[in-house]
């Protein structure tokens, strides 16, 4: 059967029209967006650079790379993005445009308003077959403030348009029972999961199940009806798959981990309930309004994580409106009205009730537990972390619910000029949820994507190295992944690894890599002195005290990280005073500086000397060294290249102890160490390792005797360029060793 917008419309309104009319009032809600299309965008901090990031990485990773995982970030851990808002369907179509990435982003940010608008009019006529009241639902739903919220902070769920158009496919599906739909809903789907965010088609699936289930009890008398709209269940499930398979394999080989990840990391109870909707917020217009935002602010509590996922203002004019449906819901004599608003309710609250989370809170009171309880316990739909993302479906059926109630209204008071009506009514619902002048306070929501020039310069360099920025782990503030996401998003221009990141649900060796380096440290506590009113300090945390830069030059080098970036805008001018000023004494004048970025060159300073640590140590004597950078502390050892006080290796532990050296060239070096046996001379074995092409390779092996007595020793080696693991290992007995170095010849 051939499939003709002009039959969902009939002769009512041409569905153009209906996307002009959101386009004009997307350009009037989101005015100074317009006049800096590629150099502004809403969002707020680490979640916009995010996006721009992973819009640029899709295209740039379709035929080189998994677009599932990148070494771009973490490195050299690299970092899993199956978990990920990539949206690589948006990513992929967008990328023929030849635009930067924020004009990109504007672009799809601006048409997600105009689709949402056109495909829930579509799904309201199809429904009400009233043109005004179809105006009215859309308009609900495509400007209700969950919506906003989510606008100025995510794309992924900005792009709801696939959304309403499913609804649209799947009721036409089980009311026609035409296997076409399934194919239409199966494809809506895909752009769902795929342009939008893979939540969106796991909610979508969820909601299927549940309309399957309404449909199969109404035709509970016509078997024949059941098992037509399980097949065609089956059918719009298996065609989404389908498309979706070059997806799915892409994202096979760490599909795995990301959902037992995504079940577990940042997803416990405590999780779901920081991301829930506190009940009050369902009455309290959006922080974001520019009229009404201060009755809010007086709970500000409650938007205080996020409130991209804790707005979820319905609208008393909206709520006027279902409450007139409902109310003459049992006097109508149209059954098919009736169905729908009994339909639309009962999902209205489904979804109301699983996006309050584990327990109903009401203001700062927890109640009892709600329906997401039973929720959290489906396998895959419970990989959802955000219960208050339910809002956009409940505003949704919402809508269509109170299209029926305007129907209610208008025909009962016989309204002679049902424009001016249904214009006095957007308006003040356009109040409510928005507020005027919506050019200024939106103005405000704007951040700039600005990538200063020394980043491009940067790219343009050739060779394999790493850029670290900082700071690179989270501050202390609500906005905490700021600067991380900023790094992220400097990184489409720069092309190169960078150390650390912005994703969600990181593992713990992923933070572990960042965290382990002296200098990100440095940095943080930094932050934290300027958050708490601190006098500037340089210092490195427990456990190491003192000769910290040596180990930071150490990790450096491991991380192979020829250039340092310092966000300054992260720092008051003391702060930034202070971290400048030490990196400049490290590593000399900066190669570059802006008012934005200062830029640091490493690979000097690293090519001095060569760096000793020695990792793994199990111990037999109280309180010797343990395990990673404790040994750089205040017991007199020293991480530039000696090894001051004993060291007991005990060669009978699971891990073996070793040393790991940094080289800058590879060339012979001297090993010089003061040392003994016990319980008598014996002859002890050094082992040398480096990695290359091949994996972790021996690549020297060498004899040596030890007497059981004190007594200095030497030993030629020979290292490779980059990081050395040596093992020092007796034939019998036990060895001490102290006062370690190492020299180039």
């Amino acid at each position: 059967m051939d499939f003709k917008v002009d039959k969902i419309v009939k002769d009512n309104i041409d569905l153009v029209y209906v996307a002009i009319i959101y386009f004009v009032l997307t350009l009037i809600f989101f005015f100074p967006l317009y006049s800096n299309l590629s150099n502004m965008a809403y969002g707020n901090g680490a979640d916009l650079y995010q996006t721009l990031f992973f819009l640029w990485y899709v295209p740039h990773a379709l035929f080189s790379n998994n677009i599932y995982f990148t070494h771009l970030l973490f490195f050299p851990i690299g970092s899993s993005l199956v978990t990920q808002t990539l949206s690589p369907l948006a990513g992929i179509l967008f990328s023929f445009l030849d635009f930067n990435i924020t004009l990109k982003y504007n672009i799809l940010f601006i048409i997600a308003f105009i689709l949402t608008g056109t495909f829930s009019y579509m799904l309201a006529f199809y429904i009400t077959k009233d043109r005004y009241a179809s105006i009215l639902a859309s308009f609900i739903f495509t400007f209700a403030p969950t919506h906003m919220a989510q606008a100025f902070n995510h794309l992924d769920w900005t792009m709801i348009e696939f959304i309403p158009l499913y609804f649209y496919f799947l009721l036409r599906l089980y009311n026609e029972r035409k296997s076409i739909y399934a194919v239409y809903a199966g494809i809506s789907l895909f752009f769902a999961s795929f342009f939008g965010d893979i939540e969106q088609g796991i909610f979508l699936i969820f909601f299927t199940l549940v309309i399957l289930i309404l449909f199969i009890f109404e035709d509970r008398k016509e078997k024949k009806y059941i098992i037509k709209n399980i097949y065609n269940s089956a059918l719009l499930l298996g065609v989404s798959f389908v498309i979706a398979i070059p997806f799915i394999i892409e994202a096979l080989p760490y599909l795995g981990n990301a959902l037992s990840t995504a079940s577990s990391v940042g997803n416990s109870i405590n999780d779901n309930i920081i991301w829930s909707d506190n009940l009050l917020s369902f009455f309290l217009p959006s922080i974001y309004n520019y009229i009404l935002h201060y009755v809010a602010e007086n709970y500000s509590y409650i938007y205080y994580n996020d409130p991209a996922e804790t707005t979820s203002y319905i609208g008393y004019i909206t709520l006027i409106l279902v409450i007139v449906s409902i109310y003459y819901w049992r006097k109508d004599n149209n059954k098919e009205i009736k169905d729908y608003i009994l339909l639309f309710s009962i999902l209205s609250i489904i979804s109301f009730l699983l996006s309050l989370g584990p327990y109903i809170v009401i203001g700062k009171t927890v109640t009892i537990p709600s329906l997401y309880i039973l929720y959290k316990l489906l396998p895959i739909f419970n990989i959802i972390r955000e219960p208050g993302r339910f809002d956009i479906f409940t505003m949704l059926f919402l809508s269509i619910i109170a299209a029926f109630g305007y129907i209610k209204i208008r025909d009962r008071i016989n309204s002679k000029n049902e424009i001016l009506l249904l214009l006095w009514i957007l308006a003040v619902i356009a109040i409510e949820y928005v507020g005027l002048p919506i050019t200024n306070f939106s103005n405000e929501l704007l951040e700039s994507t600005y990538i200063p020039k020394g980043i491009y310069q940067l790219g343009n360099l050739s060779g394999n190295f790493t850029v670290m920025f900082i700071p690179i782990i989270p501050t202390p503030t609500q906005n905490a992944e700021l600067y991380p996401g900023i790094a992220m998003y400097y990184d489409t221009a720069l092309h190169k690894p960078i150390v650390g990141g912005y994703i969600e649900r990181t593992n713990i060796t992923q933070n572990l890599s960042v965290i382990n380096m002296p200098l990100a440290i440095m940095a943080y506590n930094l932050l934290l002195e300027q958050y708490t009113n601190q006098t500037p300090n340089i210092e490195y945390s427990s456990p190491v005290l003192e000769n910290y830069t040596d180990l930071m030059l150490y990790t450096l080098a491991l991380y192979n990280v020829s250039f340092i970036v310092v966000i300054k805008n992260a720092y008051g001018y003391a702060y930034q005073y202070a971290i400048l000023s030490y990196l400049n004494q490290v590593f000399g004048l900066p190669v570059y500086s802006s008012n934005n970025i200062t830029i640091f060159y490493t690979a000097p300073t690293l090519n001095k000397d060569a760096l000793m640590y020695i990792n793994k140590t199990e111990a037999i004597a109280e309180g010797a060294w343990i395990t990673g950078y404790a040994l750089c502390n205040q017991n007199n050892i020293s991480c530039n290249a000696t090894i001051e006080s004993l060291w007991y290796p005990d060669y009978n532990s699971i891990a073996k102890p070793y040393i790991s050296i940094y080289a800058p060239i590879t060339a012979n070096y001297t090993l010089n160490f003061t040392g003994l046996t016990l319980p008598y001379n014996t002859s002890v074995y050094i082992s040398t390792y480096a990695i290359t092409q091949l994996g972790l390779e021996r690549t020297g092996l060498y004899n040596l005797s030890l007497e059981n007595r004190l007594n200095v020793y030497s030993k030629n080696i020979t290292l490779e360029k980059g990081i050395n693991y040596l093992y020092i290992e007796p034939e019998s007995g036990i060895i001490m060793l102290k006062n370690m170095t190492i020299e180039a010849k």
